[in-house]
């Protein structure tokens, strides 16, 4: 197919062209399904889209698999996966001090995690100079 030069159909176009159109749809659907619950976002930068569409990918062919298996909703699926993924990242940040003084950044957290952020007293400035 691809390194012969045999023509097909009543067009007489290369086979491989006749290939690349019958398959152009499933990409076509791919991309309509990956846009519904898309990671992707603004940037200038070439690596991160690539990750952002890799993780999208990711996240269909995990949704096409886990459907096979047991009908589920996709957006709890994409839900849960959100929230496993992101977990290890939002309670690192919900220790730094500087992220949770923004008021709106600490209740997304809290709602997160399911309970407040408790945060350590300040460390008293009498034992460093004693």
């Amino acid at each position: 197919m691809h390194n012969d030069d045999s023509m097909s159909g009543t067009k007489n176009k290369p086979e491989i062209i006749h290939y690349y159109n019958s398959m152009k749809g499933d990409v076509d659907n791919m991309d309509k399904m990956v846009t519904y619950y898309s990671t992707k976002r603004r940037t200038c930068r070439w690596l991160p889209v690539m990750f952002y569409n890799m993780i999208d990918v990711a996240c269909l062919a995990s949704y096409i698999i886990h459907t096979s298996k047991n009908p589920l909703a996709k957006k709890y699926l994409f839900q849960e996966l959100e929230k496993s993924l992101a977990m290890h990242s939002i309670e690192s940040r919900s220790q730094m001090p500087y992220v949770v003084k923004i008021f709106s950044t600490r209740l997304a957290i809290e709602s997160m995690l399911s309970h407040p952020i408790i945060r350590a007293p300040p460390a008293s400035t009498s034992a460093v100079y004693s």
